[in-house]
């Protein structure tokens, strides 16, 4: 007891578990854990303490829990209001057309989104990256020295790269996607980690090929230019051309 009052009616139901365990594992004089509890305070308000506790003996040798602690409300609230924008900014995200991830370019370790996981059936991480998500044939065949060729560019220390992927869904249809990468490096200049997001371009590619083939049956040299990857497409030969921002140096 504590002035008067048994320890456990001053722990709210959402803590008790918590107390029950915190008991548990001081068995012995000299055990010793830290806790985070919400309490209940005598004017019926609540407040969430961040301490530690320790089994020990008092001045008449009796073994007793005691313990020390302070104030985490303010904090308390301040994670649990991250917590909340968090989950509504992934719910935002996860109804978007987006798929995102997280590129260690020094492990080549990926972290993938949500999304990715769940349209293409992957793994949270993935070791290796690029080659393993090519050798799960995710990446189609005539795409795939391409997406080695956008990872070498940011090895190389490219600070953005743009590029048309198509991928293989698990049911064994084909999404073109339209990827972009953003490098970060260190303080001298290494290239640390690369940050993707990629959206579906599906109808934006049968619309360049339908044109590319109406325009080759009328005889006509054709050109379509990419603002967004600073890259062009010059007739049915599917030849590349990039032409350089206006300046006026």
């Amino acid at each position: 007891t504590i002035n008067g009052y048994k320890v456990i009616d001053r722990i709210t139901e959402k803590s008790k578990a918590e107390f029950h365990k915190l008991l548990s594992q001081l068995k012995k004089i000299g055990d010793c854990c830290n806790y985070e509890l919400e309490i209940l305070r005598t004017d019926g308000n609540t407040r969430w303490v961040l301490g530690t506790a320790y089994r020990t003996l008092d001045f008449d040798g009796v073994e007793i829990i005691q313990g020390y602690f302070t104030d985490n409300t303010e904090k308390k609230q301040f994670e649990d209001l991250l917590v909340q924008r968090e989950s509504r900014l992934i719910a935002t995200f996860e109804n978007s057309a987006l798929f995102s991830w997280e590129l260690n370019q020094i492990s080549h370790e990926c972290k993938l989104d949500f999304r990715c996981q769940r349209e293409y059936q992957l793994p949270d991480v993935m070791e290796n990256f690029p080659e393993s998500l090519i050798a799960l044939g995710r990446i189609a065949i005539n795409s795939r020295e391409t997406f080695r060729n956008v990872h070498a560019r940011l090895n190389a220390g490219e600070k953005t790269v743009a590029e048309d992927i198509e991928t293989i869904l698990p049911n064994g249809n084909s999404s073109w996607q339209r990827l972009k990468y953003n490098n970060f490096f260190d303080e001298n200049g290494v290239p640390i980690a690369a940050f993707a997001s990629s959206h579906g371009i599906d109808e934006y590619k049968e619309m360049e090929n339908t044109f590319l083939i109406a325009s080759k049956q009328n005889g006509l040299t054709t050109w379509i230019y990419d603002i967004e990857k600073i890259k062009g497409i010059l007739d049915e030969n599917m030849e590349e051309f990039s032409i350089k921002p206006y300046s006026a140096d």
